[in-house]
C-alpha cells in the first residue's frame, strides 16, 4: 500500500486552483495562500449551513409563535400587511425592551393584541398612559389605543429580506 496524504484524498469542490510557480507576490500587500482561503471559505460555509439548517428554524419557530428573546433583542415575526411598505408581511423584526415612557412618536412597537397574538404599529400619538397606533398602510390611527400593559418591547431593526421564507412556512 502507497503513503497517500489526507489532503490528497480529500478533493474540495470550492478549491481554488493551485498558485503557479513562476507567481510573484512581491507586489501584493496581504495575499493568503490558496490553502488559507479554501479553510476561510469552508468555515464560512459551515458558518452559513449551521445558521441555516439549526438556529433560523428554531428562531422562525418561536418567532411565529409568539417571540424569543436572544441577547437582549426579542425576534418577532410579523404575519400581516397593516406595516407594509416599511415591514413587509413575513419580516422578523428585532425589538429590544424598552421604556413605555420614553416612546415617541414614529416609533415602531410590538404590543399584545385582545386575541393573544403579537402585533406591530407605529406610534401616531403619545395619551397619558396609551399610545394611539397606526399601520403605516392605514389612513386613519387604530381603534383601540395601546396602554402600558399590551406594550412589549420597541422595534430596533426590521429584517425583511427573511418575508419570503416565512411566508412560504406560513402559508
Amino acid at each position: 500500500m502507497t503513503d497517500i496524504a489526507l489532503d490528497e484524498l480529500y478533493i474540495n469542490p470550492w478549491a481554488l486552483p493551485p498558485v503557479p510557480a513562476d507567481y510573484d507576490s512581491r507586489h501584493e500587500s496581504f495575499a493568503l495562500t490558496a490553502k488559507q482561503v479554501n479553510r476561510l471559505l469552508n468555515l464560512f460555509l459551515a458558518c452559513s449551513t449551521v445558521f441555516l439548517c439549526l438556529v433560523f428554524p428554531v428562531l422562525l419557530y418561536h418567532s411565529l409563535s409568539g417571540s424569543v428573546t436572544l441577547f437582549g433583542l426579542r425576534f418577532v415575526a410579523v404575519t400581516g400587511d397593516a406595516m407594509e411598505p416599511a415591514i413587509r408581511a413575513g419580516a422578523l423584526v428585532l425589538a429590544r425592551e424598552s421604556p413605555f415612557d420614553r416612546l415617541k412618536e414614529g416609533d415602531v412597537i410590538v404590543f399584545a393584541q385582545p386575541d393573544g397574538s403579537l402585533g406591530t404599529r407605529r406610534v401616531a400619538a403619545l395619551r397619558p398612559g396609551s399610545v394611539i397606533t397606526k399601520g403605516d398602510r392605514a389612513i386613519l390611527p387604530d381603534a383601540a389605543p395601546v396602554t402600558r400593559e399590551m406594550y412589549r418591547c420597541r422595534v430596533v431593526k426590521v429584517l425583511n429580506f427573511f418575508s419570503p421564507i416565512t411566508r412560504a412556512l406560513i402559508e
